[in-house]
C-alpha cells in the first residue's frame, strides 16, 4: 500500500501519477528491495528541481530539495544523496559522480554479447 502521508504531505500534482507509484511500489516487493526514481533539473550548481521516490517492500518515501538549496553546505541533505541512501550508498559532501573525472566506465553495466 502506498503511503498515504506522502499525498497529505506533498503536493499530488507535484508527484509522478499514483498508477506509476504503485508500479514502482509492486516492483519493490517483488524484488524484495528498495527502488529509487530520481528526476531533477539543474544548471550549473543551481538545482531548479530535483525530487526522489524510494520504495522499499514496505514504505514509500519522498525526498525533496528546497529551491533554496546550498550545495556547498547542505549537499548531503540533497535529495539524490538521500536517495542514494534509501539504497545503502552513502555520498560525501561532494558527489563525485557530478564530475568529468568520475570512471564510470568502472560502474558500467558488462553485458555477455556470447
Amino acid at each position: 500500500m502506498l503511503n498515504s502521508d506522502v499525498e497529505k504531505i506533498h503536493n499530488p500534482d507535484s508527484l509522478p501519477p499514483q498508477t506509476f507509484r504503485r508500479y514502482l511500489f509492486a516492483l519493490a516487493q517483488k524484488l524484495n528491495t528498495t527502488v529509487v526514481y530520481y528526476s531533477g533539473a539543474m544548471w550549473g550548481d543551481q538545482i531548479d528541481y530535483e525530487s526522489v521516490l524510494a520504495y522499499s517492500p514496505r514504505h514509500e518515501s519522498v525526498f525533496n530539495t528546497n529551491p533554496d538549496f546550498d550545495s556547498e553546505h547542505d549537499s548531503a541533505e540533497s535529495a539524490l544523496c538521500l536517495g542514494l541512501a534509501a539504497i545503502g550508498i552513502s555520498t560525501a559532501v561532494f558527489f563525485a559522480p557530478h564530475t568529468r573525472s568520475f570512471p564510470w566506465q568502472d560502474y558500467a553495466i558488462k553485458l555477455n554479447n556470447g
